[in-house]
């Protein structure tokens, strides 16, 4: 008989951990907002730092199982698969198998209601139901990479944006190297393109890993911060936001080296078209500071020019200037934002 233990029928739980939490505090943002922004990173050439804090909180799932002691010795044994869905009637699970009595479930949706079981040999333990706390960033865990996290599950106006469409991180070879486990916690997210911002990886790679797990590899390398007016990037940003105009590219991860710079002003970009304020802006910029690419604040010089650069656009709220920005800088057309908007807005 198998017998949940933890999480309680019931139970809220946070995909964040403690550091996370204490990184968004009114205390520590206070002091990120006091920091000096000359900060000594180099974009271009980014120094690993020690210890990686952006990974999320699993959802550890534990039980215990008294077998029918009259059960003979050769039906004894054999795996537990942890069942986790988004339904009631356990449809379309995500699946762990495991020998062990307890399993860590990665990379849930924050702000959504799971239901879980264990089955071992055709017998089903009772199943039971969380919630995960709804605490944005989404941040995720991609083994063999760096500083991941969901664009969606923050509350604009009435609407939340979609989470499990477009995920930000690092790169997955050269500098970091992307797993086994890794791959398939990509595929475990759905995820169809490679969007690659670098540009320096062009001519020296000849082959990507990703296409032979049927992602498509897209390189679009643009520079970060100021280039967003740059006249050299103007193509490909206004073909990066046209490939994101078709439904059928998602889920995307983008990335550059450490999803931080260049990475860090499509997420701003695309934040600021979607309705989400400076001060939310500034936190997903600086949360970089969690993962192994050192520090980001609000107050570095280049992210405050691109911010003054688009506030500079006519407009109400940063969403009407950011609209304006890529409609006379980069020519796209109310069409094309209007579709890019319902992708992620509905």
């Amino acid at each position: 008989m198998i017998t949940l233990l933890t999480p309680e029928n019931g139970a809220v739980v946070s995909l964040a951990t403690d550091v996370q939490k204490l990184f968004r505090s009114p205390e520590e943002t206070k002091k990120r907002k006091e920091m000096d922004g000359a900060l000594t990173f180099h974009w271009y050439a980014l120094e690993k730092t020690d210890g990686d804090r952006s990974r999320p909180q699993p959802v550890r799932i534990a039980w215990q199982d008294e077998e029918d002691p009259d059960m003979t010795e050769d039906l004894r044994g054999g795996s537990y698969f942890v069942i986790v869905s988004r339904h009631r009637d356990l449809s379309n699970p995500t699946v762990v198998a495991t020998d062990c009595t307890e399993a860590d479930i990665w990379n849930l949706q924050i702000g959504k209601r799971y239901y879980f079981c264990v089955q071992k040999e055709g017998h089903r333990s009772e199943v039971r139901y969380f919630d995960t706390e709804k605490l944005w960033p989404r941040c995720l865990y991609i083994d063999g990479t760096s500083n991941v996290r969901d664009i969606g599950g923050r509350r604009v106006g009435k609407k939340t944006v979609k989470q499990g469409l477009f995920y930000r991180g690092g790169e997955i070879e050269r500098h970091m190297h992307i797993t086994e486990k890794g791959i398939r916690q990509m595929q475990q997210l759905g995820i169809k393109t490679d969007l690659d911002l670098r540009g320096e990886v062009i001519g020296r790679l000849e082959h990507h890993l990703l296409p032979l797990y049927g992602i498509t590899h897209l390189a679009m390398p643009i520079g970060p911060y100021q280039s967003i007016l740059l006249e050299e990037n103007r193509k490909t940003w206004r073909d990066i936001f046209r490939m994101m105009t078709h439904a059928e590219n998602y889920p995307i991860y983008y990335h550059c080296w450490g999803g931080a710079d260049r990475g860090g002003t499509l997420a701003f970009l695309v934040g600021a078209l979607l309705g989400f304020t400076e001060e939310q802006l500034d936190l997903d910029y600086e949360y970089t500071g969690l993962s192994i690419w050192g520090l980001r604040s609000r107050n570095y010089e280049p992210y405050v020019t691109m911010k003054n650069m688009l506030k500079a656009y006519p407009g109400k709220t940063l969403a009407e200037k950011t609209e304006r920005y890529m409609k006379k800088h980069l020519g796209l057309t109310v069409l094309e934002i209007q579709k890019i908007r319902k992708i992620f807005l509905g």
